[in-house]
């Protein structure tokens, strides 16, 4: 296990998989430095860390459809190697990482706790979507997803709605806008046409108004396809287009559920 001081006194620990810890001068872990992939249209990222002379330097190779490009870039410097004599030792530190493996089991267990409450909800949830709602609780409680919020809201909306009052072909579009927040989408998810952004995009629920009782709940949906639409836009500026592409397809199940909900058709 080899060891380094840093230039500012925090310690770098190599350990096993190409992964470096850095905890601070209390113990605590700051960051970890280890391999990692990632995707971003048509091209696979891949970064790996490696320590030449005293720098901790990342490496950066990017695979695309017609050429491989690779970068580095030095990512610590002022790095002094720790003799087998100067603590923290191995075992010391072996012991810190165990520790903190418990914290975060503990941290793990408090997230699960909290998506389950989530799927839960203060009522009943309708049957089509339970599944949905496990979804949406799963993405906030591991990212903090606003999307996926927004969309749980509404679920706990309509919930609340009496049982007759949400059709089951409604409840399926729920599920299915749901799923495509969350990048789970079916083959038939994924068929949908995206919807428009931009000018004039707005949602359009058709031609008659909705029963009494729908109509707040319509005005929710309205309101989730506009702010899925501007994660879409973000996403979109990003290049993150299939990111962006799930997004406007998850508003067009809201679209649709809207139209059915006033008493249309689904386009």
């Amino acid at each position: 296990m080899r060891r380094w001081r840093t230039a500012e006194g925090s310690l770098l620990v190599e350990v096993e998989g190409g992964r470096f810890l850095r905890f601070d001068e209390a113990g605590a872990l700051v960051q970890e430095h280890g391999p990692r992939s990632s995707s971003l249209e048509h091209d696979l990222y891949h970064w790996s860390f490696v320590v030449r002379a005293d720098e901790l330097v990342e490496r950066t190779r990017i695979e695309g459809r017609e050429s491989t490009r690779a970068s580095e870039r030095v990512e610590l410097s002022g790095l002094r190697e720790l003799g087998p004599e100067e603590e923290p030792s191995p075992a010391q530190i072996q012991a810190c990482r165990e520790r903190l493996a418990s914290a975060a089991q503990a941290a793990e267990a408090a997230r699960a706790a909290e998506a389950a409450a989530l799927a839960a909800g203060s009522t009943e949830p309708l049957p089509l979507l339970s599944e949905a709602r496990g979804l949406l609780a799963e993405r906030i409680t591991r990212y903090r997803d606003d999307a996926a919020s927004g969309l749980l809201a509404l679920l706990d909306l309509a919930a609340a709605l009496p049982r007759e009052g949400l059709p089951e072909a409604v409840q399926a579009e729920l599920a299915g806008a749901a799923r495509l927040a969350c990048f789970r989408g079916t083959s038939e998810d994924r068929a949908l046409p995206l919807h428009p952004m931009g000018p004039g995009s707005g949602p359009d629920s058709g031609s008659g108004g909705p029963a009494s009782s729908d109509s707040a709940f319509l005005t929710a949906l309205e309101r989730a396809i506009c702010e899925l639409l501007a994660e879409a836009d973000l996403q979109e500026r990003v290049d993150a287009n299939r990111n962006a592409a799930a997004y406007q397809r998850a508003a067009t199940r809201l679209a649709r559920a809207a139209r059915l909900l006033a008493g249309g058709e689904p386009a």
